[in-house]
C-alpha cells in the first residue's frame, strides 16, 4: 500500500508535475495519517487550547452530551461521534431549533386575544329599568325621590309594576291588586270599580290607565309617615314641600318646559322652566283644546300669566298610587286614585 501522505505531497509539492486524482477511500486515508501524524507531534501542553475550545463548544453549542466535550478535550475528537476521526463540526441549527421551540412554547401559552365584539344592549330592555333621579326646585325644595331602595323587596316590586305599565299587561297588574283597590272616591273599592273606571273592559290597550301610571311611578315614592308597611307614589304626595299646597298648585315635571301666552302650541312662548311649583290664578280653570291637551293656566315665579300643558305639568292632587305589605310579605296595590 503506497504511503498516503508521499500521495498528498503531489498536491502540495510544486516540483511534482503532475496531481493525481484520488478516491474517495483514499482521501479518509490521508486524513486519518494526518491525525495520526499530529498526535505524534503534540506536546505535552496542548490540553490547553482543547480545554478552550471545549468550553466555548459547551457555550456556542448549548446541548450534546457531557461526555462529547470530555472526549474532544482528550484526543480533539467526539465522544458520541461513531468515527473519533471525523472532524467536530458545531450545528448552529441547534439553537435555531431551540428558540423556534421557544417561540412555539411562547405562542402556546399566549391568551388568546378575543376580537368578538361586545353584545349590543337592547335599548329596549335597558328602559324597562326604572331610574328614579332626583329632582329639586329654585328654592331647594325636594320634588322627585325614591325611598323604595330602603326595602329591596318593595324596589323589586316597583320594577315589576313598571314593566307591567309599559307592555300595558292587564293581567299582570290586576294579579298584584287588592282586592278593594281605591279607584275613585264615590265608587266601590274593588278590581272591577278599577276595570270600569278605566274603561278596560274593551281594548284594554286604549286606555289612559297606562299613562297615568307611567307617569306616577316616574316620579319616586316615599313610605307612610307612620310605618314603612306602606308606600305611595308620587314622591312630593307624602313628603310635601313646604309651602306648597297638596289640593291647588302645580309641579313642573319635566326640563325647560314652555309656558305659552295663550293655550296653543302656535302660541308665543313666554319662558321656560323646570321642575318648579306654580301657583293657579284665581278665576281660570283649565282648557281643553281640539287636540285633546288640557292647558293648565299658570303664574310663573316671576309673577307673568301663562298656560302649559299637561305633559308638562301636573296638579298635586293629581293621580297617586298606593301600595301594601302583606302578611306574607308580598306586597299590593291599594290605591291608584286622584283628586281630593
Amino acid at each position: 500500500m503506497k504511503d498516503p501522505l508521499k500521495q498528498l505531497k503531489h498536491t502540495v509539492d510544486p516540483k511534482i508535475s503532475r496531481s493525481p486524482v484520488f478516491t474517495n477511500q483514499e482521501k479518509v486515508n490521508i486524513m486519518k495519517a494526518i491525525q495520526q501524524k499530529d498526535a505524534r507531534k503534540k506536546p505535552a501542553w496542548n490540553w490547553i487550547p482543547r480545554l478552550i475550545t471545549a468550553l466555548l463548544l459547551m457555550l456556542l453549542v448549548g446541548g450534546g452530551s457531557y461526555g462529547a466535550y470530555t472526549q474532544f478535550f482528550l484526543d480533539g475528537s467526539r465522544g458520541d461521534d461513531p468515527n473519533p476521526n471525523n472532524p467536530v463540526v458545531i450545528d448552529n441549527n441547534q439553537n435555531d431549533s431551540s428558540n423556534t421551540n421557544d417561540n412555539n412554547e411562547n405562542q402556546e401559552h399566549k391568551p388568546v386575544e378575543n376580537n368578538e365584539e361586545p353584545p349590543v344592549e337592547d335599548p329596549d330592555m335597558t328602559d324597562s329599568r326604572l331610574v328614579i333621579e332626583e329632582k329639586f326646585d329654585s328654592k331647594g325644595r325636594q320634588l322627585v325621590g325614591d325611598e323604595s331602595v330602603e326595602d329591596p323587596s318593595l324596589h323589586q316590586f316597583i320594577q315589576q309594576v313598571y314593566t307591567m305599565v309599559q307592555n300595558k299587561d292587564l293581567e299582570g297588574i290586576l294579579a298584584v291588586m287588592d282586592d278593594a283597590v281605591v279607584v275613585s272616591f264615590g265608587l266601590e273599592n274593588s278590581k272591577e270599580s278599577f276595570l270600569s273606571h278605566w274603561q278596560l273592559e274593551e281594548n284594554p290597550s286604549d286606555s289612559n290607565v297606562w299613562k297615568a301610571m307611567m307617569e306616577t311611578l316616574k316620579l319616586g315614592g316615599a313610605f307612610n309617615p307612620n310605618g314603612k308597611s306602606e308606600y305611595f307614589a308620587p314622591y312630593y304626595f307624602i313628603r310635601t314641600p313646604e309651602g306648597m299646597d297638596p289640593l291647588y298648585d302645580l309641579i313642573v315635571i319635566t326640563d325647560n318646559a314652555p309656558i305659552y301666552q295663550e293655550p296653543s302650541e302656535t302660541s308665543t312662548v313666554i319662558s321656560n322652566i323646570s321642575w318648579e311649583i306654580l301657583t293657579q290664578p284665581e278665576g281660570k280653570s283649565p282648557k281643553l283644546d281640539s287636540n285633546s291637551l288640557i292647558w293648565y293656566p299658570v303664574q310663573s315665579p316671576n309673577g307673568e300669566m301663562g298656560y302649559m300643558k299637561d305633559s308638562d305639568v301636573r296638579p298635586s292632587a293629581d293621580y297617586r298610587m298606593g301600595m301594601k305589605k302583606q302578611d306574607n310579605g308580598e306586597w299590593k296595590i291599594t290605591h291608584f286614585i286622584g283628586g281630593d
